[in-house]
């Protein structure tokens, strides 16, 4: 079992890092903190959903045909997800300061 939890700790270390720099892009430097408590709110609902989803076909399904669907299910959701996010990260990108001044950025500051 060691392999499959360092391949998934790898992966979540992976994916959980890049959603949220992808979900704090663009946001005000003042809103960041926001941002962030928004996004781990996001992710603790949608766990709690999905376990609630994959504990169905586990307990609705018997035997080891229930797992099947949960597994396949979780799959089929994290590919949705891979696709969503690849889409919607084809946008126009701003920095995060972009609304500040250039001083505040510290661009024109004397070295």
């Amino acid at each position: 079992m060691l392999p499959e939890f360092l391949i998934s700790g790898l992966g979540h270390g992976l994916v959980f890092t890049s959603a949220f720099v992808l979900g704090n892009t663009g946001v005000p430097s003042q809103l960041s903190g926001a941002a962030g408590a928004v996004l781990t709110s996001a992710q603790y609902v949608s766990n709690g959903v999905g376990i609630a989803i994959l504990t169905i076909f586990v307990a609705r399904i018997a035997g080891t045909a229930g797992f099947a669907w949960a597994f396949g299910f979780n799959t089929a959701v994290a590919f949705l997800g891979i696709a969503l996010a690849l889409v919607s990260s084809r946008g126009a990108r701003r920095p995060a300061n972009a609304d500040e001044p250039p001083e505040a950025r510290g661009a024109g500051a004397e070295t």
